[in-house]
């Protein structure tokens, strides 16, 4: 059987084959193989390619006929390049198969981006080929097309119901062989239960020890200067662990909290790491700066930026506090903390939940803010489908989209992927029914294995 190569113009269109009866590969041709990415921080993790394909097109009957055949490839190109532009058309998708075919017994695809110069396809005439008795048109065509084939999509069971925000796993049938993109939805357990929060935070790695969860009221160190307390009632009573710690800004110098005993439970081989808190400044005059100091042995520290939490803004927030480049695994890591001034009751900074994630490439932090109450909150890699991706939630059955801060793009090898969903709103420190109820989460996750030469 020969090369199956083709390209799909989605609903309402017939493929073009590019190697059928009227358009045909000329000579031998194989696919390109897709370079790595130099930056693995986001984004995609293989370079576009640039095909050149010799075509030949063909007809018996007629040299217009064979011009109409060159005229329906220059419309899918054309739609091709309008996608790209974010026209509202559907993307023209690359499909291929070998013509050994292998162990691959459907098609993989890979979104057409554009077309060198196709407005010059069309000053192309076709001339009679004698030995083949038709009239025929050679070109080379330079297709540039995303640099990863993607195979059909696997979904796996959810995973169980954890209220939030707490870690969820789900496990996929295998691992893939390369970064392959993956699409979130987390689901509110049980469905339509809905929930309220004004600001965000998704976590995902392919390993959950790249995620630390801390409830800085559970840790067993004391944290070191004066003026620290807990907050136990009213909305802080529904923090995770049942309170906050409450800094009260008794002096203006810096105090220490979180020499935490659970990094060892950390990814060891994580050497560039992000932080994030949920916290609250109560007062209207005072700021404080935050900044996380890892400790690497040895007397060896490593400190992250300085975040500066600015007064007169008293709302719940999640505020990533930056990230660190480590030489090897740290040992435990601090929080330094200033006020800017000396204050008493009103101007307490409350804090509650401390994330860490280890950085690479198959891990991903999304801060984002929410319209408001929600049910089901979507992250889609709109592979195969639009140029751009997602982040998406479905309030009052209407699927809005969410202002977000952060590339979308999560690619996964391995068997697992865990996730977190964090939320802050007003006055609450989790993500709530409209009844103060905790909500739980269950992420379910899509993932089409990727691919740079066929299998």
């Amino acid at each position: 059987m020969g090369t199956w190569l083709r390209l799909n113009r989605g609903s309402g269109y017939n493929p073009f084959n590019l190697n059928g009866p009227k358009c045909v590969i000329r000579t031998a041709w194989r696919p390109r193989v897709a370079k790595r990415r130099r930056a693995q921080m986001g984004g995609r993790p293989f370079e576009d390619v640039l095909e050149t394909i010799p075509l030949r097109i063909q007809s018996k009957v007629s040299d217009s006929d064979a011009l109409d055949e060159l005229a329906r490839l220059v419309e899918a190109l054309e739609q091709a390049r309008a996608w790209e532009l974010g026209a509202t058309v559907e993307p023209v998708l690359l499909e291929y198969l070998p013509n050994e075919f292998g162990s691959q017994t459907t098609p993989l695809k890979a979104e057409v981006l554009y077309t060198l110069e196709v407005e010059n396809l069309l000053e192309l005439q076709p001339g009679f080929d004698q030995l083949l008795q038709a009239y025929v048109i050679d070109f080379d065509l330079p297709l540039k097309r995303r640099g990863q084939w993607l195979d059909a999509e696997e979904t796996p069971a959810a995973s169980s119901s954890v209220a939030n925000p707490g870690k969820m796993t789900v496990t996929f049938n295998n691992d893939a062989r390369l970064p392959s993109p993956v699409k979130l939805v987390f689901g509110d357990s049980p469905a339509g239960t809905g929930g309220a929060y004004s600001q965000g935070l998704i976590l995902a790695a392919d390993q959950a020890d790249k995620i630390l969860v801390e409830d800085l009221n559970l840790i067993s160190w004391t944290p070191t200067g004066i003026g620290w307390s807990t907050l136990s009632t009213g909305a802080a009573a529904r923090a995770l662990g049942g309170s906050v710690v409450r800094l009260t800004p008794s002096t203006n110098t810096t105090q220490r909290i979180l020499e935490s005993p659970t990094v060892s439970s950390f990814n060891a081989n994580a050497r560039f790491i992000a932080f994030f808190m949920s916290l609250k400044n109560n007062s209207t005059t005072i700021s404080y700066t935050i900044q996380v100091q890892a400790d690497t042995g040895a007397g060896n520290q490593v400190n992250s930026r300085v975040k500066v939490i600015k007064e007169n803004n008293t709302l719940n927030q999640l505020v990533g506090l930056g990230f660190v480049a480590v030489p090897q695994t740290p040992t435990r890591w601090r929080l330094l903390i200033t006020p800017s001034a000396v204050g008493g009751a009103g101007n307490e900074l409350d804090m509650d939940v401390f994330f860490v994630l280890a950085v690479d490439e198959l891990t991903r932090a999304i801060s984002f803010r929410n319209p408001g109450s929600f049910d089901d909150l979507t992250l889609n890699p709109q592979v195969l489908l639009k140029p751009q991706p997602t982040l998406t939630t479905v309030v009052s059955s209407a699927t809005r989209y969410v202002t977000q801060e952060t590339d979308l793009l999560l690619y996964n090898v391995a068997t697992n992927l865990t996730t977190v969903l964090a939320g802050v709103g007003t006055g609450t420190w989790r993500i709530e029914d409209g009844s103060n109820n905790i909500i739980s989460f269950t992420t379910t996750a899509s993932r089409r294995m990727g691919f740079v030469t066929p299998q």
